[in-house]
């Protein structure tokens, strides 16, 4: 997957991986070389989080989602709509 390195509006890195916000996207990748991947589409993410040991969050719309595992299902952490600004360790 190509993405413009002149429009993320944040960037994430922990471990090998690599997370990116892009027009309300976040795509990421485990090192340098491997292929973008699509974890959560639709332009409402505005905020996004990577662990090292492979946790992946996000927020879309005030609602905070997360997941172990890139191909995993996302969980619902926080609904409500009033979550903006995550951290996620391990």
């Amino acid at each position: 997957r190509a993405i413009n390195a002149g429009g993320a509006t944040k960037v994430a890195l922990s471990g090998n991986w690599i997370g990116w916000l892009q027009s309300g996207n976040f795509y990421a990748k485990d090192g340098i070389h491997s292929q973008w991947l699509a974890l959560a589409e639709g332009g409402q993410v505005s905020e996004i989080a990577v662990s090292g040991g492979g946790w992946f969050a996000f927020v879309g719309s005030g609602n905070y989602f997360a997941k172990q595992g890139a191909y995993a299902a996302w969980l619902t952490m926080a609904g409500g709509g009033q979550v903006s600004k995550i951290a996620v360790n391990g």
